[in-house]
Protein backbone atom coordinates (compact mmCIF):
# COMPACT_ATOMS: atom_id res chain seq x y z
CA UNK A 1 0.00 0.00 0.00
CA UNK A 2 1.55 3.51 -0.93
CA UNK A 3 1.42 6.09 1.47
CA UNK A 4 0.00 9.28 0.35
CA UNK A 5 2.33 12.64 1.09
CA UNK A 6 0.78 15.09 3.46
CA UNK A 7 1.78 18.64 2.21
CA UNK A 8 2.87 21.53 5.24
CA UNK A 9 0.42 24.36 3.92
CA UNK A 10 0.36 27.94 4.53
CA UNK A 11 -3.12 28.63 5.78
CA UNK A 12 -4.76 32.41 6.56
CA UNK A 13 -7.11 31.46 9.13
CA UNK A 14 -9.72 34.51 10.22
CA UNK A 15 -10.73 34.93 14.04
CA UNK A 16 -13.67 36.81 15.42
CA UNK A 17 -15.59 37.24 18.71
CA UNK A 18 -18.32 39.62 20.18
CA UNK A 19 -19.30 38.21 23.23
CA UNK A 20 -17.34 37.91 26.56
CA UNK A 21 -13.73 39.05 26.88
CA UNK A 22 -13.51 39.34 23.16
CA UNK A 23 -9.85 39.89 22.99
CA UNK A 24 -8.91 36.97 25.50
CA UNK A 25 -11.31 33.96 23.53
CA UNK A 26 -9.60 35.31 20.19
CA UNK A 27 -6.04 34.90 22.57
CA UNK A 28 -7.28 31.28 23.59
CA UNK A 29 -8.31 30.02 20.45
CA UNK A 30 -4.97 31.23 18.67
CA UNK A 31 -3.11 28.97 21.95
CA UNK A 32 -5.23 26.45 20.58
CA UNK A 33 -4.74 26.40 16.98
CA UNK A 34 -0.81 26.58 18.05
CA UNK A 35 -1.58 22.76 19.34
CA UNK A 36 -2.26 21.47 15.44
CA UNK A 37 -0.66 24.19 13.63
CA UNK A 38 2.90 26.44 13.77
CA UNK A 39 1.66 30.01 13.84
CA UNK A 40 3.46 32.09 11.94
CA UNK A 41 2.32 35.27 12.19
CA UNK A 42 -0.77 37.16 13.75
CA UNK A 43 -2.04 40.40 12.85
CA UNK A 44 -3.03 43.74 14.74
CA UNK A 45 -6.61 43.28 15.99
CA UNK A 46 -9.85 45.02 14.34
CA UNK A 47 -12.89 46.12 15.96
CA UNK A 48 -15.58 46.42 13.46
CA UNK A 49 -19.34 46.46 13.39
CA UNK A 50 -21.39 43.16 12.71
CA UNK A 51 -21.63 41.70 9.60
CA UNK A 52 -25.20 40.23 8.33
CA UNK A 53 -27.02 40.71 11.77
CA UNK A 54 -26.75 43.96 12.74
CA UNK A 55 -28.16 44.00 15.96
CA UNK A 56 -25.48 42.42 18.26
CA UNK A 57 -22.44 43.24 20.10
CA UNK A 58 -18.84 44.83 17.98
CA UNK A 59 -16.84 42.17 16.53
CA UNK A 60 -13.08 41.79 17.28
CA UNK A 61 -10.83 40.35 14.00
CA UNK A 62 -7.72 39.55 13.32
CA UNK A 63 -5.85 37.04 11.39
CA UNK A 64 -3.62 34.50 11.72
CA UNK A 65 -0.77 32.91 9.10
CA UNK A 66 -0.05 29.31 10.01
CA UNK A 67 1.55 26.28 8.65
CA UNK A 68 -1.03 23.32 8.48
CA UNK A 69 0.13 19.38 7.62
CA UNK A 70 -2.78 17.95 6.70
CA UNK A 71 -6.25 18.35 3.91
CA UNK A 72 -8.65 21.28 4.55
CA UNK A 73 -11.57 19.02 5.91
CA UNK A 74 -9.46 17.84 8.66
CA UNK A 75 -8.36 21.29 9.75
CA UNK A 76 -11.96 22.75 9.56
CA UNK A 77 -13.37 19.65 11.36
CA UNK A 78 -10.12 20.76 14.20
CA UNK A 79 -11.17 24.62 14.10
CA UNK A 80 -15.14 23.89 14.97
CA UNK A 81 -13.85 21.26 17.68
CA UNK A 82 -11.75 24.81 19.11
CA UNK A 83 -14.74 26.27 18.58
CA UNK A 84 -16.78 24.40 21.11
CA UNK A 85 -14.20 23.86 23.40
CA UNK A 86 -13.87 28.07 23.99
CA UNK A 87 -17.83 27.75 24.09
CA UNK A 88 -19.34 28.23 20.98
CA UNK A 89 -22.66 27.02 20.78
CA UNK A 90 -24.40 26.37 17.72
CA UNK A 91 -26.67 28.87 16.94
CA UNK A 92 -29.86 28.79 14.19
CA UNK A 93 -28.25 32.05 13.44
CA UNK A 94 -25.53 32.44 10.57
CA UNK A 95 -24.17 35.13 11.49
CA UNK A 96 -25.01 35.36 14.99
CA UNK A 97 -23.05 36.37 18.11
CA UNK A 98 -20.76 33.98 19.01
CA UNK A 99 -17.47 34.10 21.72
CA UNK A 100 -15.37 32.56 18.70
CA UNK A 101 -15.29 32.20 15.00
CA UNK A 102 -12.58 30.69 13.31
CA UNK A 103 -12.56 30.62 9.35
CA UNK A 104 -10.40 29.18 6.47
CA UNK A 105 -9.61 32.20 4.29
CA UNK A 106 -6.73 30.87 2.04
CA UNK A 107 -5.54 27.56 1.38
CA UNK A 108 -2.23 27.82 -0.09
CA UNK A 109 -3.09 28.22 -3.74
CA UNK A 110 -6.42 25.90 -3.39
CA UNK A 111 -9.45 26.06 -4.49
CA UNK A 112 -12.30 24.13 -2.73
CA UNK A 113 -15.48 24.06 -3.15
CA UNK A 114 -18.22 21.83 -1.29
CA UNK A 115 -20.98 21.96 0.93
CA UNK A 116 -19.33 22.42 4.29
CA UNK A 117 -16.15 24.43 3.21
CA UNK A 118 -15.13 26.86 0.14
CA UNK A 119 -11.80 27.78 -0.26
CA UNK A 120 -11.02 30.77 -0.66
CA UNK A 121 -13.12 31.80 1.78
CA UNK A 122 -17.13 32.42 0.34
CA UNK A 123 -17.23 36.42 1.47
CA UNK A 124 -12.95 36.82 1.57
CA UNK A 125 -13.45 39.56 -0.99
CA UNK A 126 -16.49 41.54 0.49
CA UNK A 127 -15.25 41.86 4.03
CA UNK A 128 -12.71 44.43 5.21
CA UNK A 129 -11.99 42.64 8.67
CA UNK A 130 -10.51 40.07 6.63
CA UNK A 131 -8.72 41.83 3.72
CA UNK A 132 -7.13 44.61 5.85
CA UNK A 133 -5.24 42.17 8.54
CA UNK A 134 -5.35 39.86 5.20
CA UNK A 135 -3.04 42.54 4.33
CA UNK A 136 -0.58 43.56 7.10
CA UNK A 137 0.61 39.99 6.91
CA UNK A 138 1.30 39.95 3.32
CA UNK A 139 0.16 43.06 1.03
CA UNK A 140 1.42 40.94 -1.87
CA UNK A 141 -1.20 38.32 -1.68
CA UNK A 142 -3.61 37.41 -4.78
CA UNK A 143 -6.94 35.62 -5.08
CA UNK A 144 -5.91 31.75 -6.19
CA UNK A 145 -8.82 31.44 -8.50
CA UNK A 146 -9.22 35.25 -10.13
CA UNK A 147 -5.14 36.16 -9.24
CA UNK A 148 -6.16 39.20 -8.72
CA UNK A 149 -4.20 41.13 -6.22
CA UNK A 150 -6.22 41.24 -2.87
CA UNK A 151 -5.17 44.97 -2.30
CA UNK A 152 -7.52 45.67 -5.03
CA UNK A 153 -10.47 43.92 -3.53
CA UNK A 154 -10.17 46.09 -0.63
CA UNK A 155 -9.89 49.09 -3.20
CA UNK A 156 -13.09 48.36 -4.51
CA UNK A 157 -15.31 47.55 -1.24
CA UNK A 158 -18.19 49.63 -1.24
CA UNK A 159 -18.40 52.05 2.06
CA UNK A 160 -21.46 50.35 3.15
CA UNK A 161 -19.48 47.07 3.27
CA UNK A 162 -16.88 48.47 5.34
CA UNK A 163 -17.27 47.37 8.69
CA UNK A 164 -13.82 48.15 10.36
CA UNK A 165 -14.16 50.62 13.52
CA UNK A 166 -10.32 51.13 13.94
CA UNK A 167 -7.50 48.99 15.60
CA UNK A 168 -7.20 48.03 18.79
CA UNK A 169 -4.36 49.17 20.70
CA UNK A 170 -3.83 46.54 23.42
CA UNK A 171 -0.23 45.03 25.50
CA UNK A 172 -1.87 42.27 26.35
CA UNK A 173 -2.49 41.33 22.61
CA UNK A 174 1.03 42.73 21.85
CA UNK A 175 2.61 40.41 24.69
CA UNK A 176 0.35 37.01 23.15
CA UNK A 177 1.80 37.33 19.48
CA UNK A 178 4.91 38.00 20.52
CA UNK A 179 4.88 34.90 22.57
CA UNK A 180 3.26 32.88 19.45
CA UNK A 181 5.89 34.16 16.87
CA UNK A 182 8.68 33.61 19.50
CA UNK A 183 7.97 30.12 19.72
CA UNK A 184 7.60 29.70 16.03
CA UNK A 185 10.68 30.82 15.47
CA UNK A 186 12.47 28.69 17.96
CA UNK A 187 10.45 25.81 15.95
CA UNK A 188 12.02 26.45 12.94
Amino acid sequence: MREEKVMTESVYLGLGSNLGDRLENIINGLKEIAKIAKVEAVSSVYESEPWGEKYQPKFLNAVALVEYEGPPKKLLFELKMIERKLGRQPSSSRWGPRELDIDILLFGEDVLESESLCIPHRYLCQRDFFLVPLLELNPDLVHPETMEPLESYLVRLPAQLRTIIGKVESRKWDTAVESFTRRSSKRK
